[in-house]
């Protein structure tokens, strides 16, 4: 009888933090990596997973004592202790794809540097997977993918196509990456009852146990000699060492891509695994400063970087930031489904990321001569100079015209009347938004530091700057012609939209252009909510509270602008009951304040909301009526707008083992539901809410206290441990700041509108005849990724939002690569959804 072979992959999944705080596992990581090094020394194992991200070997090398970091050095040039290819296994729907892109470049940067890289698309435990997932492997020469959640199939072996049409061959871990039968006693009845219920699924006789967990490391008995023992006692399956690119290898060899079932486009099935959607808004504060950091590197310090003359370009400095950056996006670190020690360290990187932006940002304007960091240096900049010269730099190779509200410190007394001269010798006057007093503080490099007094104006004007250029301003102060006056009113309009304030702290939203009416449109509601950091789960009697209207209500009135601010209140349960099936009598009140602004001939309604959550064991919602009924929802991901069927929240409990129906989707920058278009910064989770006509739900936060718990009706098992984690209550401040358009949906339009509200061009101080020339892409269609420098050559990536085929040129010569730099054909056209980066000899 011919037996089927089973090739053994020993691995450790490696969570650099969850449970436990990162130290504390790192600590652990030396112990285990102690044994696989002996296992490995003593060809007990002839090779050994770390996991596919190198984060981790990194995180060990950079600790353990000198004589096991040569011994590891050794096996991984041997090619025997597995590297690469990602830096980090990251969560693929709260980070961008530009920052998946970036952690496979490093990933692989550090694998190679350290003796191997493994090209296998391995993603064994991420909470579902983007659509883009095999465009980006093949950016990168992997043509196969590794995973268990998100897939409901039978088969495990699949082709696996992006929206681009590119494929992957796909190993669909049915049985999860986590089999440790050979660490355990009667590890011969394990193996096969692991082995009999993958061979139902397999496609031929070639098998796979990965053989590993969770921080685990190999038991003490030899591994080996184990195998062996099986192999012989078995009738049916022998048990042979390998690797996961020698078993894909020989998997691939036997099956034709074009003959095995095929999935397209984005996996969050949970038929067969969880995939703990709620994940998206759990300490939602996480992923709003993840997306200010990513837009920080992305839309603001590269660029700047890239067209500023630097001597000595900041290549180290810039990649430590990215990876101070990529860590955060861990599966478990920027979920929020750790204990808060881990999330509190996570802010603590966050705050140093910025200083590092701060400090990038100054190199740039250094270099162009706009600030100056020497008291008695040469030239004429003072280093404690104010903002009265400031330049407008657009960070895009796509042409900028509408508004810029942005803030300038001016030293003195309080300047009534500005007047910005902008070069070419126009002038306009600004609408003031707002001055208030406010210092600055500079430290010249060779003179004492001082704090300067004066005051921050936050302006607002309309200008136009083309790609990758900028256009600098004077400021002056003189007689206004437009005042903005205050009042006490419950409207305001411009020239395409009238807003007003309802009695229940709802907007009613007129579009002058078509008539249509929106009523009820920021509902603010609160539901109990007894889950934990991984799935929301309603109680058996729920509660439902809405924020009503209480004290102030300001409107400024200009011309130009208007601006409507209210004040809302909350009085909702102050938490679950000790058993969970209902709310406590007990009452607390939240409370916030709503910002809506209008400007002249702009179709956004910009929005900003401050609140004070001081309630446990709740979701917080936004909800925006859409006048209908929605059938599909188009929300943006990693280079894709995707088109999502409506699927309503089902609160019945479910079975062991199994979670309700997936029913919240994530976005990156929007959601677009029927005539309605929602641009965002940090409130990746929405849903639908049934009703006569559907709303669009926005999920403001989640407050619940515990890592995983086991007792809710969402999800018929643990998680994680189950640990109290009461900092995920979220209590405190929180600030959102959103844009509502009325508009039809297009995928270019939208993406476009989202770019314009969250990546608007730079306020610098000063002015420079420096900046290097210019790089245009003149079709609006296609969504700017990266602009950056490498080496001698200005690297720009694209993507095609359209269905359509959409022409692609530059006012300058480029060449054409891969993600990973690889030569390709030049093309003067980019495929429907396909990602193109090019790059263009520039500092030479």
């Amino acid at each position: 009888m011919t037996k089927k072979i089973c090739s053994v992959v020993f691995h450790t999944h490696w969570d650099r933090e969850w449970y436990f705080p990162f130290e504390t596992f790192r600590a652990r990581l030396i112990r285990v990596m102690e044994r696989v090094a002996s296992a490995l020394e003593n060809h007990e194992l002839d090779s050994f997973l770390f996991d596919g991200q190198v984060v981790a070997a990194e995180d060990l090398l950079a600790t353990c004592e000198p004589e096991l970091a040569e011994r590891l050095h050794t096996l991984m040039q041997q090619g025997r202790l597995v590297l690469g290819p990602w830096y980090v296994m990251a969560d693929e729907f709260l980070c961008s794809g530009e920052s998946l892109i970036r952690n496979l470049e490093v990933g692989r940067k550090l694998a190679l540097s350290l003796g191997n890289y493994q090209k296998v698309g391995y993603l064994p435990d991420t909470f579902g997977h983007i659509g883009q997932m095999p465009q980006l492997l093949q950016g990168f020469d992997i043509n196969n993918a590794v995973m268990w959640r998100g897939i409901d199939q039978q088969s495990s072996e699949l082709c696996w196509q992006a929206e681009d049409g590119s494929e992957v061959f796909m190993l669909f871990l049915t049985e999860g990456y986590y089999q440790h039968p050979l660490n355990i006693d009667n590890f011969v009845e394990g193996i096969n009852v692991y082995l009999d219920k993958i061979t139902e699924r397999a496609s031929g006789d070639k098998l796979l146990l990965t053989q590993g967990g969770d921080h685990l490391r190999p038991s003490e008995g030899n591994m080996a000699e184990r195998i062996a023992l099986f192999s012989a006692q078995s009738d049916h399956y022998q048990l042979k060492q390998s690797n996961l690119t020698e078993y894909i290898n020989e998997l691939q060899q036997g099956l034709a891509l074009e003959q095995l079932p095929a999935m397209q486009g984005e996996l969050r099935g949970n038929e067969k695994a969880f995939v703990l959607p709620d994940v998206l808004s759990t300490r939602r504060y996480l992923k709003q400063q993840n997306q200010q950091g990513e837009d920080r590197l992305t839309a603001q310090v590269e660029p700047l970087l890239a067209m500023a003359p630097i001597e000595h370009y900041p290549n180290r400095y810039l990649e430590e930031s990215w990876k101070m950056l990529l860590v955060q996006h861990a599966h478990d670190s920027i979920c929020g489904c750790s204990v808060d020690e881990v999330h509190r360290e996570m802010e603590s990187r966050t705050e140093k990321l910025a200083q590092r932006c701060d400090a990038m940002e100054s190199m740039a304007l250094l270099s162009l001569g706009c600030i100056s960091d020497e008291k008695n240096g040469e030239g004429n900049v003072d280093p404690f100079a104010d903002d009265a010269r400031f330049t407008l730099f657009n960070p895009s190779p796509k042409r900028y015209k509408g508004w810029i509200t942005e803030k300038i410190f001016l030293q003195g007394e309080l300047r009534k009347h500005l007047v910005l001269t902008q070069q070419g010798g126009d002038e306009f006057e600004p609408v003031v938004i707002k001055a208030e007093p406010g210092f600055r503080f500079t430290s010249p490099i060779d003179d004492f530091p001082d704090r300067i007094e004066g005051h921050w104006y936050e302006l607002g004007f309309i200008s136009e700057v083309e790609g990758l250029s900028h256009c600098e301003f004077t400021v002056t102060e003189r007689q206004a012609v437009q005042i903005a006056e205050q009042a006490c009113r419950r409207s305001i309009e411009n020239d395409i939209y009238r807003i007003e304030l309802q009695d229940d702290a709802t907007l009613a939203i007129t579009d002058k252009r078509s008539g249509k009416v929106l009523n009820g449109v920021g509902r603010i509601e609160s539901s109990m909510d007894t889950g934990d950091s991984y799935n929301f789960a309603p109680p058996m009697q729920d509660n439902f509270s809405q924020a009503k209207l209480s004290g102030n209500l300001q409107t400024r009135l200009h011309p130009l602008f208007s601006e409507l601010c209210f004040d809302i209140e909350l009085m909702q349960p102050a938490a679950l009951s000790e058993h969970r099936r209902h709310a406590v009598e007990t009452e607390v009140l939240s409370h916030g304040q709503m910002q809506v602004r209008l400007f002249k001939g702009s179709e956004h309604i910009e929005c900003r909301l401050v609140w004070h959550n001081n309630a446990r064991d709740h979701r917080l919602s936004l909800h925006i009526p859409t006048g209908e009924k929605l059938d599909v929802t188009h929300a943006d991901s990693a280079f894709e707008v995707v088109n999502r069927e409506v699927v309503y929240q089902d609160n019945n409990p479910v079975q062991a083992n199994r979670e309700a129906k997936v029913s919240v989707n994530p976005s990156q920058s929007f959601v677009h539901a029927g005539g309605v278009q929602y641009i965002h910064q940090g409130t990746p989770e929405y849903r639908v809410v049934a009703d006569d006509c559907d709303e669009l739900a926005i999920t403001l936060l989640r407050s619940v206290g515990w890592l995983s718990r086991r007792d809710f009706s969402t999800r018929g098992n643990g998680a994680g441990p189950d640990l109290p984690t009461p900092e995920a209550q979220c209590l405190g401040q929180h600030e959102y700041r959103f844009s509502l358009v009325m508009a039809e949906f297009e995928p270019a339009a939208s993406c476009n509108r989202a770019a314009w509200f969250r990546h608007k061009p730079m306020l610098l101080q000063g002015h420079s005849e420096k900046w290097l020339d210019n790089v245009v892409l003149s079709n609006e269609a296609l969504q700017v990724s990266a602009v950056r420098r490498l080496g001698d050559e200005l690297e720009l990536r694209v993507w095609n939002p359209t269905s359509d085929i959409q022409p692609f040129s530059l006012n300058k010569a480029y060449r054409v690569v891969a993600l990973d730099g690889r030569h390709l054909a030049t093309v003067s056209e980019i495929k429907p959804k396909q990602i193109l980066t090019v790059r263009i000899a520039h500092f030479q």
